[in-house]
């Protein structure tokens, strides 16, 4: 357990704790804009920016 201690000291939440039922629009976001950026379809300042969007969408709903 000594082990383990520092990790769980040092954990984060994962978002489902703050974007509840909408958590997995939320996780299919951040996906696919890591995914277009690492398969080179888009730049990582424009995956940014359209994931913000996003994510600024679907707070307004009260996520």
């Amino acid at each position: 357990m000594s082990v383990l201690r520092p990790v769980l000291m040092n954990a984060v939440a994962r978002p489902s704790a703050v974007t509840g039922e909408a958590y997995a629009r939320v996780s299919n976001a951040i996906f696919n804009g890591v995914h277009a950026v690492l398969s080179g379809r888009i730049q990582p300042a424009a995956a940014l920016a359209n994931l913000d969007q996003t994510l600024t969408r679907l707070k307004r709903r009260q996520w």
